[in-house]
């Protein structure tokens, strides 16, 4: 079938089965993605399954829109954040300003279904997050779709 002859649903169903049947996604991951497409019913459009400097500039346009509000809460709630690899994985731990060793620890994945945001646009989740628990945080910086396939 050639593409121009596929409506918008069905251009979403071939590239969300496309990410799931190439590896790029787990099944769990891929209906996550079909239901977001269902709800925004929008006229939002997506690099192809395939297609990582797509892929990987929406990623940087989301690090650029969500910089100036990451700016503020840091300096609102002076955290200390610090690039780590833990187990070959990037993260990036984030102590509240004041922040007490207590033994405890969250962990934080990011939303993006696995092929949007990193650790860096969700600071602005984490970081009021850190401030009103008092607690440290290691938010995984976890590599997206398609850069990485999904291992299932």
């Amino acid at each position: 079938m050639h593409v121009s002859s596929l409506d918008k649903s069905q251009l979403i169903e071939r590239d969300l089965s496309s990410l799931q049947d190439g590896g790029y996604a787990s099944p769990q991951a891929v209906e996550r993605l079909r239901l977001a497409y269902s709800r925004a019913g929008s006229g939002a459009t997506y690099p192809a399954s395939d297609d990582v400097k797509g892929w990987n500039a929406i990623r940087q346009n989301g690090i650029r829109a969500t910089l100036p509000h990451i700016q503020q809460l840091k300096k609102k709630y002076e955290p200390r954040i610090v690039p780590l690899e833990l187990g070959g994985v990037s993260v990036l731990d984030v102590r509240p300003k004041g922040w007490v060793d207590d033994g405890t620890v969250l962990v934080y994945t990011h939303a993006g279904a696995y092929t949007l945001m990193d650790a860096k646009t969700m600071l602005g989740s984490v970081l009021p997050f850190a401030h009103e628990t008092g607690r440290r945080i290691i938010s995984i910086d976890y590599t997206a779709a398609p850069t990485l396939r999904w291992q299932g």
